[in-house]
């Protein structure tokens, strides 16, 4: 590293002071992956939970930016833009940059291929292939239930420095200052925004593919909305192609596909509920395990509605479990004559997703590995 850039990224030990609220956030939707049917020790880490929002954030932000040029009303109605301010406003500042300085920063940014990764520690040595790491400790306040204090002790390593540093940049770009936020406050800040607004939707949706593949997150996320250039023969992922396994049988899928894709654009609960049970008929639970991870794919579409709607309406696995004593779902919403309505449209929905997802991941990792081949 360049002596701009070890001005910049040196490594140093920080802590992190997360509100209550958003550790019960992370710990609510990560306990939701239960759903899947994957075991309790499939559920993503803390670490690697966290791994994740921050890449996330990074591709997220920068296509809103991207974005804003050409459509101006992202600036009120985007996921990210418009709570900027809000959020990073208060934000510690290390240092403010003159131009010169601004530069040299801007400069020792490395492209978007990076190879570390966060550990947590206790899982593995602090000293990774020689490699010193950064360490964070984050300080849960104590649990409003219990009163007792809880700290989780994570290793960021100079990856997500940099990946922190260039999420640094672009909110820089946006509202056009030459601030070196505060490394422990700008990694607090991103978490606790991905899991106050609409993004924590999008990031948990997205994982539930990675989950189910037990890929790391962010693995997952760099893959999916990394640049072609960067991706293509980029030897990092090719621990992806094994789910190439299953591609016959997600190719099968695709008359399942047209059929729910139709009925999403009909409000006839009849029709909706027809093609659950067409769909039912057509999936055979017992000869829809795959074969490169311990998921049946019946299973995990199904639950995937489940999964979606108790992390937009803040349920957690207590709920669901509740639910199940009281009449299902319903029992657990204020009573409304058309929950069924909203209820059949939120999983017709979902099922389209869920597919929409499986079926972009496996051709994205088709054409890397056919790629990697040539």
């Amino acid at each position: 590293m360049t002596e701009a850039a070890n001005q910049y990224f040196q490594k140093r030990k920080i802590g992190i002071v997360i509100s209550p609220k958003t550790s019960l956030e992370m710990q609510r939707i990560r306990s939701l992956y239960l759903l899947s049917g994957k075991k309790l020790g499939d559920i993503p880490t803390i670490t690697d939970f966290v791994n994740g929002i921050i890449t996330y954030f990074y591709f997220d932000l920068n296509l809103e930016n991207k974005l804003l040029a050409t459509s101006p009303w992202i600036s009120s109605n985007g996921t990210i833009i418009p709570n900027l301010k809000k959020y990073f406003a208060k934000v510690e500042i290390e240092r403010d940059l003159d131009e010169k300085e601004y530069e040299d920063f801007v400069s020792a940014l490395p492209e978007d291929m990076f190879k570390s990764e966060i550990e947590t520690t206790g899982e593995k040595s602090a000293n990774i292939g020689g490699k010193q790491l950064t360490e964070i400790n984050v300080d849960i306040p104590p649990n409003p239930t219990t009163g007792e204090p809880q700290q989780i002790n994570m290793i960021l390593t100079d990856e997500m420095v940099l990946w922190a540093r260039k999420i640094n940049k672009l909110i820089n770009d946006i509202l056009q200052n030459r601030i070196l936020y505060s490394l422990s406050d700008l990694v607090k800040t991103i978490i606790e925004m991905v899991m106050s607004t609409r993004g924590k939707i999008g990031y948990a949706g997205e994982i539930y593919i990675a989950h189910l593949y037990n890929i790391e997150p962010k693995e997952f996320i760099k893959f999916k909305h990394g640049s072609p250039e960067v991706i293509i023969n980029n030897p990092e992922y090719r621990n992806l192609i094994r789910v190439l396994t299953d591609k016959p049988m997600v190719d099968n899928f695709d008359e399942i596909r047209k059929k729910i894709y139709d009925a999403t654009l009909t409000d006839n609960i009849h029709k909706m509920n027809k093609v659950f049970d067409e769909v039912d008929k057509k999936m055979d639970y017992d000869k829809l395990w795959s074969y490169v991870s311990d998921f049946n794919y019946k299973k995990a579409l199904i639950q995937f509605g489940t999964f979606r709607l108790a992390v937009s309406r803040g349920l957690d696995i207590s709920d669901i479990t509740l639910s199940l004593y009281h009449g299902g779902l319903k029992s657990i919403f204020a009573k409304n004559r058309d929950l069924s309505k909203i209820l059949v449209e939120e999983r017709i929905t979902s099922y389209d997703v869920f597919l929409m997802y499986l079926f972009d991941f496996m051709s994205e990792v088709y054409t890397y590995a056919s790629s990697t081949n040539r």
